[in-house]
């Protein structure tokens, strides 16, 4: 078997028989197949992308078995996990799983690395002094079985041939091709040992967003490979229109998230957490109707028992606990600049991209893999779409390590554009299940 045949049988459109699946595969692991021709097969994904449900479930539990994976069996109940595809600002999982474990849930997330103009879960907590992200798989079960919480990195032998297929679709620029996401996303929650899935499918006007359209097309695609491989799998379209709440950057979202978990007031981002929860939750074996699992959930944000369980993962995992009290703490080596509107209106448009680019100017969002971020430094916003806001108003603030940090304060003030109309959005677009 040769690998350009493979590549030729693609360029027809044709699905790969699991054979030649397995041949990919194991050539991923062992250098059998060369970046190079990686990179042509990735490149025939974006004129002919698979829609085969076979050759999706084959091709999924290839990745996912590619090397070892996590047993949670001896953990009581059903373990759930969440992925999203990616936006700007998006700390959802900083709340929503401490949130749903303190329901009882046991909840195992392993996060990849961000590659996008903001840092991912990992960055965001290591932003918190002495947390662990690198657990071993021993600790990852342990934390689960003791707290019902963990949140890490995988390791390396786990799902190799999917950690590398990764690495090249980034450097490929084919991140967004349906059939890889699905396939990606879901071997990595079987590897995980999840028993369901919750999938927040990001819909928006970015370079790495999927329009309406195709968020919704690929909601339905994982949901149905997702199911065909044995996991419960749900998936909400989402909107990223605009970054989520208001805090972009690590430690900025880490006090955000914070603030929430402390029943902050009503955002987007906390409708989203509920929105997700209570979805989450069932899929977990909740047993309440959606409005009372709702309810569960607000509850447990109000007494403090979401907030009592993000302790104890950042306890359970080396970090420094006091953030919690003194948020601040996250931030304090920052140096803090304010946006002005140079004019009245209504915020009408805020470009994600042109934003994601000012937080790479800050150093806090990676623009190659061995980049080291600024933890502290980020963005943020004072308005969001639809606010009035009135000239001299602040539009943002900037944290950054410099006093001066004019090229992005400068970005940051292009990215938000003002109208004489008051703009609405829709942050729930679609919730696709079974």
């Amino acid at each position: 078997m040769q690998m350009t045949e493979l590549i030729a049988k693609k360029r027809h459109g044709e699905p790969l028989s699991a054979d030649e699946i397995s041949f990919l595969i194991k050539g991923l692991g062992d250098n059998g197949v060369t970046d190079a021709q990686m990179g042509a097969f990735l490149e025939t994904l974006t004129f002919k992308d698979s829609t085969d449900l076979t050759e999706l479930t084959d091709f999924t539990m290839g990745l996912a078995y590619s090397g070892g994976v996590y047993d949670l069996s001896a953990i009581q109940g059903i373990k759930v996990d969440k992925h999203a595809t990616g936006g700007l600002g998006d700390k959802t999982s900083l709340i929503l799983l401490p949130l749903v474990a303190s329901l009882g849930i046991p909840v195992a997330k392993l996060s990849q690395r961000s590659f996008n103009h903001s840092g991912g879960t990992l960055d965001k907590l290591e932003s918190i002094p002495g947390f662990r992200v690198n657990l071993t798989p021993d600790e990852f079960v342990q934390a689960v079985k003791e707290i019902g919480l963990a949140i890490a990195a995988p390791v390396d032998e786990l799902a190799p041939a999917e950690q590398k297929l990764r690495r090249l679709r980034h450097e490929t620029d084919t991140m967004a091709i349906p059939s890889l996401v699905a396939s990606s996303t879901l071997s990595q929650n079987i590897a995980t040992g999840a028993d369901a899935v919750i999938l927040d499918i990001k819909t928006g006007s970015g370079h790495d967003l999927l329009t309406e359209e195709q968020a919704e097309q690929l909601a339905h695609l994982m949901v149905n490979v997702g199911n065909e491989v044995g996991r419960r799998t749900l998936a909400v379209v989402s909107d990223m229109s605009q970054p989520l709440g208001h805090a972009i950057g690590n430690g900025v979202e880490v006090v955000e998230a914070i603030a929430t978990l402390k029943n902050g007031r009503p955002t987007d981002l906390r409708k989203l957490v509920l929105e997700l929860g209570t979805h989450m939750a069932q899929l977990g074996g909740y047993g309440a109707n959606a409005e009372d699992t709702r309810a569960a959930l607000i509850g447990n944000l109000a007494t403090g028992k979401a907030l009592a369980k993000f302790r104890d993962l950042i306890v359970s995992q080396g970090g420094d606990p006091d953030v919690i009290d003194h948020p601040e703490k996250l931030t304090a080596s920052a140096y803090t600049n304010d946006v002005r509107a140079s004019s009245s209106g209504y915020v009408s448009t805020i470009d994600v991209d042109q934003m994601g680019h000012a937080i790479q100017t800050l150093n806090a969002g990676r623009k190659n893999a061995e980049q080291k971020l600024d933890l502290a430094a980020g963005i943020v916003l004072r308005k969001k779409i639809g606010d009035s806001v009135e000239a001299g108003e602040v539009l943002a603030t900037v944290y950054s390590s410099d006093a001066d940090s004019v090229t992005a304060q400068e970005e940051v003030r292009g990215a938000i554009e003002l109208g004489e109309m008051r703009k609405d959005t829709k942050l729930i677009h679609q919730v696709v299940a079974e």
